[in-house]
């Protein structure tokens, strides 16, 4: 997770180095839910909450990373919040030999609360 310059957005890191999207989406099960919303340090006294979006990107470099597209899916099939795709766009200013994606999600709480305790039973 990094914070962005708004305390709307919050930035998921490193999909990439996750073998699947449920074990990216437990990890940000484990960081976040439930806890006390942080910004910059400051806690904020509104415990469980989540921020209304979290962006997260992936590099279009081969047909093998999929994992922006695959976690945005996880997220529609498990019905875990909204989630939008921006189009895939050539980083010509640091590596114009492929394209990057964005992705904004405004979470489902409830539903990714449910989810999450669901993951947690099958262990």
């Amino acid at each position: 997770m990094k914070h962005t310059g708004t305390c709307g957005v919050q930035e998921i890191c490193g999909l990439s180095g996750y073998g699947s999207p449920e074990a990216a989406m437990q990890a940000f099960c484990l960081q976040n839910l439930r806890k006390m919303p942080k910004y910059h340090g400051y806690e904020f006294d509104n415990p469980g909450q989540l921020y209304c979006f979290y962006l997260f990107t992936a590099s279009l470099s081969s047909d093998a990373a999929k994992y922006g597209a695959n976690f945005a899916a996880l997220i529609k099939t498990e019905k875990l919040g909204k989630v939008v795709a921006a189009v895939p766009t050539q980083n010509l200013a640091f590596h114009p030999e492929h394209k990057n994606q964005a992705w904004l999600w405004s979470p489902d709480t409830p539903a990714l609360e449910a989810w999450w305790d669901k993951q947690k039973e099958k262990k």
